[in-house]
């Protein structure tokens, strides 16, 4: 029992190879044929969920199910079959009937599966918006960091041209004022703690 599930199994994704090898033709046949673009819709989800169960994305579809649709498609496919497609007008009406059997067995299905790849697009959809957002408040965060840092440099200087100038004023006018002194001094300690406190916020 267990070789005949593999032996299925084997079967099945060997057939999916083929057909996923023959889209572009899968396409222009239903392009060309009135009786087939009703079904347009549905077979190109049907294909899509062939991909993604070839891959192994999504295997939550029985096995009759996405075998109905493969017969379909090969059907569709298939040069040979009960009228041929070169004769004019009724050439394709066979394909629309045998594919639009085969669709209806696999109805619910490609519903669940359409549900779930419509979730998956809006997940990965959440996930690149939050990278871009990530990315902007990373370089909003180095930004400002660096503009912080200007900042800072350019408050120590400031205040050490501040402190100079006070006593090359005090040295020239040969004063002792004590007052101007301390308040420089207190200037410039005040600068260096505010400095001090805005680099361990950023940190």
């Amino acid at each position: 029992m267990f070789n005949k599930k593999t032996d299925k199994n084997k079967s099945l994704d060997s057939n999916l190879e083929y057909l996923l090898g023959k889209e572009d033709k899968l396409k222009e046949k239903l392009e060309d044929s009135g009786y087939l673009e009703p079904f347009s819709d549905d077979l190109m989800l049907f294909m899509s969920l062939v991909k993604d169960y070839y891959k192994g994305d999504y295997r939550k579809i029985p096995f009759k199910t996405i075998s109905a649709g493969v017969i379909g498609a090969l059907y569709v496919l298939n040069p040979i079959d009960l009228i041929p497609d070169s004769i004019p007008f009724i050439g394709h009406i066979d394909d629309a009937l045998v594919l639009k059997f085969c669709l209806k067995q696999a109805r619910k299905d490609l519903q669940k599966y359409k549900e779930w790849k419509q979730e998956q697009s809006a997940t990965k959809d959440k996930l690149e918006a939050k990278s871009d957002t990530d990315k902007t408040d990373n370089d909003k965060t180095s930004t400002d960091g660096k503009d912080s840092d200007e900042t800072g440099t350019n408050l120590k200087k400031a205040s050490q041209v501040l402190v100079l100038s006070a006593i090359k004023k005090l040295h020239y006018r040969k004063s002792h004022d004590r007052e101007l002194i301390l308040r420089s001094w207190l200037l410039l300690f005040t600068i260096h703690l505010i400095l001090y406190f805005n680099q361990a916020l950023h940190n």
